[in-house]
């Protein structure tokens, strides 16, 4: 059972700082947000199925914490050199 937490909580951070380098711009955003809604729903749906409440009340807050976290680190770095504009659009800001 805390091995399955433990594994919650570890992809709720993955998570979250992976939707944490969506704070910019959003390149196809006609895309990108339903294509990120619904992996999300179906992380969340495999983890109410598997593990109920629990792993579902772990999840969220390990989202949202990493993406607190995420985004502040990202203020810093702006803060401390600059805003990045790449060359190249393919990278999210």
């Amino acid at each position: 059972m805390i091995l399955n937490l433990m594994g919650i909580i570890g992809l709720g951070i993955v998570w979250g700082w992976y939707l944490g380098t969506f704070t910019g711009r959003v390149h196809h955003l006609s895309f990108t947000v339903p294509a990120l809604f619904s992996a999300s729903l179906a992380v969340s749906a495999y983890l109410f199925w598997s593990s109920r409440i629990s792993g579902l009340t772990l999840l969220a807050i390990s989202v949202l914490v990493a993406m607190i976290i995420h985004m502040l680190w990202r203020r810093e770095l702006q803060k401390r050199y600059g805003q990045i504009r790449p060359d190249y659009p393919e990278v999210l800001l």
